[in-house]
C-alpha cells in the first residue's frame, strides 16, 4: 500500500486541464485515502511531493496551499446530492473524493454523475476525485408474498434454491445454490443486518431446514450471511465486469471492490483496466467477511487501499 507519491511538475499558467489530467486524479485518489496532503507544483519548477499534512491543511492549486479547518472526507452521491450545486457545496465543505455506487443506476446515469463532479471541479478550481464502487457478489432471498412477513422465534423455516418459490412464514428461496452447498448442520445464518437469525438443522440437495433462533421481519431481496463459512463465489460477477468497463469509459479515478476474499479479483480488475491503459488505476478493497480477514496480508499487498466495512463485517462475524 502506497505511503507517499511524487507528481510531475504542473506550472502556473499551464491550464487547469493539466491539473485534472489522468495521473493527477489517480494520485489524488490515493493520497487522500492515505490521509496525505496534495501540494501542487510551484512556478519555480520544483517537483512537489505528497506528505503528511498538518491537521488544518487542505489541497490547493496554482502553487498555493489552502489552509482551512474544514476536514477532508469522502461522500457518496445519490439522488439527493448528485446535482452539480450540491456537489460544489460538498466540495467546498471539504469533500475531495466522491463515491458513485454502481449497485444502482445505469452506465449512462452514472457517467453523468462523473461528468458533474468534473464540472464541479472546474467551478471551484480544485481537483476532485471519483471513486466507482462495484456491487460485488450478493446472495439474496427471492420474493416474499406481500413483500414482507414476520418470523417467530422457534418456528421451523426452509430455504430453497427453487427460484419459483414465493416466500412466506415457512419458507423462502435464495438466488445462489452454492450457499446451500456450503452450509452444515449447526451453522448460523443471518438475514439482513441481523433482522433474523436461523440455525441450520439439516442440509439436503437444494434445501436447508432451519429453526428461527431470533425472529423478525423477512422481506424481499434481503441479503444472507452464512457465519464462519467461505462460500465459493466470484468477487467480480458478470455485472461487475460490465460496470468496471463503464467506469473506465466514464474516467473514474479509482475503483472499489466488494466482498474481497483474496488478491485474485484485484489482479483481474487491474487486467481489465490495463485494456484502457489504466493499469495503475487505484484499487480499493472492502473487507467484509472472515475470508477477507484470513487473507488480509495477501489482499493488502495487492490493493492500494483497504476499507473495513464495519457493519457488514460485524454481521459476518456474528
Amino acid at each position: 500500500m502506497t505511503q507517499g507519491f511524487g507528481v510531475d511538475c504542473l506550472r502556473e499558467g499551464s491550464g487547469f486541464q493539466h491539473i485534472l489530467k489522468e495521473e493527477m486524479r489517480t494520485l489524488l485518489s490515493l493520497a487522500l485515502a492515505a490521509g496525505l496532503g496534495l501540494v501542487p507544483a510551484f512556478a519555480s519548477g520544483a517537483a512537489p511531493r505528497f506528505s503528511a499534512p498538518a491537521s488544518n491543511s487542505a489541497a490547493g492549486i496554482n502553487g498555493k496551499l489552502l489552509v482551512t479547518s474544514i476536514p477532508r472526507g469522502i461522500a457518496t452521491l445519490g439522488p439527493a446530492s448528485w446535482d452539480i450545486n450540491t456537489i460544489v457545496d460538498l466540495a467546498e465543505s471539504g469533500i475531495f473524493i466522491f463515491r458513485v455506487n454502481y449497485s444502482h443506476g445505469s452506465a449512462e446515469s452514472n457517467a453523468k454523475i462523473v461528468e458533474r463532479v468534473r464540472a464541479a471541479s472546474e467551478r471551484i478550481g480544485r481537483p476532485l476525485a471519483v471513486l466507482g464502487d462495484l456491487q460485488g457478489p450478493k446472495i439474496r432471498l427471492g420474493r416474499i408474498k406481500g413483500g414482507s412477513v414476520q418470523l417467530r422465534t422457534g418456528d421451523p423455516f426452509r430455504l430453497t434454491s427453487d427460484s419459483s418459490v414465493i416466500g412466506n412464514r415457512k419458507r423462502a428461496s435464495l438466488d445462489y445454490p452454492g450457499f446451500i452447498d456450503a452450509a452444515r448442520a449447526g451453522d448460523t445464518i443471518i438475514i439482513g443486518d441481523g433482522d433474523v437469525k436461523l440455525q441450520v438443522l439439516s442440509v439436503q440437495k437444494g434445501i436447508l431446514e432451519t429453526s428461527v433462533v431470533e425472529g423478525g421481519p423477512l422481506s424481499d431481496r434481503k441479503g444472507l450471511t452464512l457465519l464462519n463459512r467461505d462460500i465459493p463465489i466470484n468477487t467480480l460477477m458478470p455485472k461487475d465486469r460490465k460496470d468496471l468497463v463503464s467506469m473506465l469509459e466514464a474516467g473514474v479515478d479509482g475503483i472499489m471492490l466488494s466482498m474481497v476474499r483474496s488478491a485474485a479479483p484485484i489482479a483481474e480488475a487491474r487486467e481489465i483496466a490495463s485494456r484502457f491503459n489504466r493499469a495503475d488505476l487505484p484499487v480499493w478493497t472492502k473487507i467484509e467477511n472472515q475470508a477477507g480477514l484470513d487473507k488480509l496480508a495477501e489482499i493488502a499487498r495487492a490493493a492500494d487501499v483497504l476499507v473495513v466495512a464495519q457493519g457488514d463485517l460485524g454481521v459476518a462475524m456474528g
